[in-house]
């Protein structure tokens, strides 16, 4: 993760600092330290990799950006809707030596041309966290993920919360309440079951909105991707041998390769390294089914002594390790699926997971108030631990093994690097809360702790309190909290923006372009302090979009009040235009307004009555205090609430609203 808290706060600093910037219409004039290379294409959506450089401070900085899409052709230019890619080249300017390790941030802005903004004033309004001036394409931050209580899955920018903005990005709107989920191989989609729809629900992560939903099967809970992304797999939790088993789906197509009966009860899956096997426990039945992932057949069940409560793969050994609740933890052969070791380890276990190396297995003896450790390279249990009550699942870091339990708030830390001592690890329990998770009744399948990329530190859900902690390893609390607005937080997950280092001196991010038109890349990094601000241009889809389609125009809110008193009117204002023109749409007499209010019970329709130059207006009633979430649907084209920016307001007790410039 390149952006953290403490960079952002330093890099603010630093601009503050500096001497005011000089005022130019699009970018600012190279200074005496630093030489711009012009690109050698006039038009920057012509190439596939348009290619710009500035030299700074002894730095060359080599910019490009190329249309990634998957069925774009080599060379293909930039275009709206597609996927891009932006790479910064660091080099030492004499030598020609890649720069590395560096944490350059990048905004990525649409620009209309009339901006009289310096490149310096607007890295330092991003830094700011304004909510007028927000970039289109953000490469720096981190969203929190939020599963919630209902049907919702809450997106949380920490950043703007530290700013003191609203720290509610978005939210994605569900079928049916979500149980388990699991990311692409590219981290652009987010997959999550929902058991009483029977469906899985495929979300895009660039604009937090369900794509699609595809059939899962019965009562669907565990999900999980194979090593190698091809395939999605869904546990389906049935209480009979016929109808229990795993939906397979394309993990690309998003449809159902194949269904394999395994058996009865609930289903936890993990595969081999090479992913040539799969493993499907079936508590009911008592068994582990071994399938042949090429062939989509079962290979041979497994009997097991006891209830199955977990499985993982070991790459390290070779082997998959299946936790039963009697406390037997059985070892099956990754090549020939059959049982090699049955180790006795406690009188019942509630979890079993390995650490990302695959050498240590965490077993949570949830009834004796212990985690037994267990060494994958010997087979033996190397640590004996005592930790709080009822151990319930595990999270890791580079530094700890992260122990939540249902009996207390207090979460149990066991750093990794002691564990090939002989002696026994040091723990620590650090406080998440003033409730016990297991006070809340329905907990997901999913983690409710995860790490944020971010240095050593970790997110986590406490349901009992409705709070989602941010914790920094090191301290001796978490460092705060997050408000989930009257929802209750069942796990979280951590979506990463940030532009990473693909290979030495070279950074990289890949994105969706957002509309066609120019952009500006602001290109900021601290050590040495070089600010940049590179442009290209992307061209409208090649397709066309066909009148009455979406996407057939873009929408700009003009909120000039998101702070309003509770009790009276809301006025929502917005401005319709074609992409890529600027051309008004105007005297639609069928644009409807929705306003809801968390937890979801509470909604408003107004149709919205068309002013001049494609600006509408609606007035919703704030008859309470609270946030408010407004979507636009326009029937005629074929726009429905979810294909529309929406915005939110914030309505308060006595309090006059807040003048802000611009909302968005």
């Amino acid at each position: 993760m390149n952006t953290t808290f403490r960079y952002l706060i330093s890099a603010a600093f630093a601009l503050i600092l500096l001497p005011a910037p000089v005022r130019v219409a699009a970018q600012p004039a190279p200074d005496e330290a630093s030489k711009t290379e012009e690109p050698q294409q006039a038009n920057h959506g012509a190439a596939a990799a348009d290619s710009q450089a500035v030299v700074k401070k002894g730095m060359r900085v080599e910019f490009s950006v190329e249309n990634v899409g998957t069925d774009a052709p080599t060379g293909a230019p930039i275009t709206e809707r597609e996927y891009a890619e932006v790479r910064f080249r660091v080099t030492d300017a004499e030598t020609g030596a890649p720069v590395s390790p560096l944490e350059p941030a990048v905004w990525i802005t649409r620009t209309t041309g009339s901006e009289d903004l310096s490149c310096r004033e607007r890295i330092g309004s991003y830094l700011q966290g304004m909510l007028g001036f927000q970039a289109d394409v953000d490469l720096n931050k981190y969203f929190i993920l939020i599963l919630n209580n209902d049907r919702s899955i809450s997106v949380v920018d920490p950043l703007l919360g530290v700013s003191g903005i609203t720290q509610l990005y978005a939210m994605v709107m569900l079928e049916k309440r979500g149980e388990d989920w699991t990311r692409s191989a590219d981290d652009k989609l987010l997959f999550v079951t929902m058991p009483e729809a029977g469906k899985v629900a495929v979300v895009d992560l660039d604009n937090f909105k369900v794509a699609r939903n595809v059939e899962a099967g019965a009562n669907p809970v565990r999900i999980a991707l194979q090593p190698d992304g091809r395939y999605l797999w869904v546990g389906n939790d049935a209480s009979g041998e016929d109808d229990g088993g795993v939906t397979v789906i394309d993990a690309r197509a998003h449809t159902v390769a194949g269904r394999i009966a395994t058996g009865a009860g609930h289903h936890e899956i993990a595969f081999s390294g090479d992913s040539l096997l799969a493993f499907v426990t079936n508590k009911d039945s008592g068994t582990l089914s071994v399938i042949d992932v090429q062939k989509l057949e079962k290979v041979r069940d497994l009997p097991l002594e006891a209830s199955p409560v977990a499985v993982q793969f070991s790459p390290l050994s070779g082997a998959a390790y299946v936790a039963s609740d009697d406390g037997a933890l059985t070892t099956i052969d990754g090549a020939t699926g059959e049982i090699t070791d049955r180790l006795a380890t406690g009188s019942g276990l509630a979890a079993f997971r390995l650490d990302p190396s695959g050498r240590w297995g965490f077993l949570a003896q949830a009834s004796e108030n212990r985690v037994d450790v267990l060494d994958a390279s010997s087979g033996a249990i190397a640590h004996r631990l005592e930790v709080g009550e009822q151990p319930h699942q595990f999270t890791f870091t580079e530094t700890y093994a992260y122990v939540r339990h249902l009996g207390t708030a207090d979460v149990t830390l066991i750093p990794l690097a002691q564990l090939s001592l002989k002696a026994r690890p040091g723990l620590q329990r650090i406080g998440f809360g003033s409730k016990a998770p297991g006070e809340y009744a329905n907990p997901a399948a999913a983690d409710a702790i995860s790490p944020t990329g971010e240095w050593t530190a970790v997110v986590a859900a406490n349901p009992a309190d409705k709070y989602v902690y941010y914790y920094m390893e090191g301290m001796i609390a978490p460092m705060g909290s997050y408000t989930t607005y009257g929802r209750v937080p069942r796990a979280v997950g951590v979506v990463d923006r940030s532009v990473r280092e693909t290979e030495r001196g070279i950074y990289a991010a890949k994105f969706r372009v957002p509309a066609s038109g120019d952009y500006n890349v602001a290109f900021l990094m601290d050590s040495p302090f070089i600010d940049h601000c590179f442009a290209f241009t992307a061209k409208p889809d090649a397709r066309g979009v066909a009148e009455g389609q979406a996407g057939s125009v873009q929408l700009e809110y003009v909120a000039e009040e998101r702070r309003v008193p509770a009790g009276g009117p809301l006025a929502v204002r917005f401005v319709l235009t074609r992409p890529g023109s600027d051309e008004p749409v105007s005297g639609l007499e069928d644009v409807v307004v929705l306003a809801t209010r968390p937890p979801g019970t509470w909604q408003e329709r107004q149709r919205a009555e068309p002013l001049e130059l494609g600006l509408y207006e609606a007035s919703i009633t704030a008859d309470q205090a609270g946030v408010y979430y407004v979507s636009v649907a326009v029937p005629s084209l074929g726009l429905d609430f979810t294909e529309l920016p929406y915005i939110t307001f914030m309505a308060v007790e006595d309090a006059p609203p807040e003048k802000e410039k611009k909302g968005s």
